[in-house]
């Protein structure tokens, strides 16, 4: 369980990458870690390693009842977030002509509007709080289009337009 002080971080996709990196990091600072994995035995495994340091879900952002249920989990829980970070994402590279219907969806289910419905469901939170801070972990593809990536680059755009309209309004 985190210490009574200790700064509360729920991060999406701390399986690896930037998401483990950050994960170990804010741990190693002395705070507390809530993290998701999208397989259950990452969730086990974590929770036997980090049992002071943090605390694993299983959510696959791109299921909104995941979500609503890893949210309530960690409400119950918790009581408290001090940082969201959205890190959670799905890469695609493929001309935008030969992309199906099924594969863009299933970069805007993760990229966006799972990283959307994670958002509104701890903005209450937040709000009731009056304290918090969101860190969306996006992409220099979501300021500047690259040839080969136009689904990635939309679902990171419409995540930077969304953010944005954020800064004013927490």
């Amino acid at each position: 369980m985190s210490q009574p002080n200790a700064t509360i971080w729920f991060i999406t996709g701390i399986s690896s990458g930037l998401g483990k990196a950050l994960a170990e990091a804010v741990m190693q600072h002395g705070d507390f870690v809530v993290g998701t994995f999208r397989l259950a035995e990452q969730v086990a495994d974590f929770n036997v390693k980090q049992v002071n340091q943090g605390f694993a879900l299983l959510v696959d952002i791109a299921q909104p009842d995941q979500i609503r249920q890893a949210v309530q989990t960690f409400t119950e829980r918790f009581g408290k977030i001090d940082v969201l970070v959205n890190n959670a994402g799905y890469g695609f590279a493929g001309a935008v002509e030969e992309a199906s219907e099924l594969e863009i969806r299933a970069v805007f289910n993760v990229n966006f509007f799972g990283t959307l419905a994670v958002t509104q469901a701890f903005l209450p939170m937040f709000r009731q709080q009056n304290n918090g801070h969101i860190i969306q972990i996006s992409s220099q593809a979501g300021v500047k289009a690259m040839a080969g990536f136009g689904v990635y680059n939309a679902s990171k755009f419409a995540l930077e337009g969304m953010s944005e309209a954020l800064l004013d309004r927490i």
